[in-house]
């Protein structure tokens, strides 16, 4: 998106980074002619963050999970250690 001479001023002025701007646009709302990302939905998307990273740790421990689909059933899950395992 094009910004105006004024934008790029007051937003070195104020310590906003590009990566700030580009989080606005992904997480912000709507209001008028107003994108607003505020601090209780920043703190919402960091405990969801913290969730997720939990998640991906547990998952980073088996090394991996693969996960078996046929048609639209899903039949079996399993940590890929233990395909790790049997390849040795």
């Amino acid at each position: 998106m094009k910004t105006t001479h004024h934008f790029e001023i007051r937003k070195n002025s104020r310590g906003i980074s590009d990566y700030m701007v580009d989080l606005v646009f992904e997480f912000g709302n709507t209001n008028g002619d107003r994108l607003i990302l505020g601090k209780k939905k920043v703190e919402k998307l960091l405990f969801e963050l913290e969730h997720l990273r939990r998640q991906l740790l547990k998952v980073c421990d088996k090394n991996g999970l693969a996960i078996v689909i046929e048609h639209d059933s899903l039949i079996t899950a399993y940590p890929l250690h233990k395909v790790i395992n049997k390849m040795k």
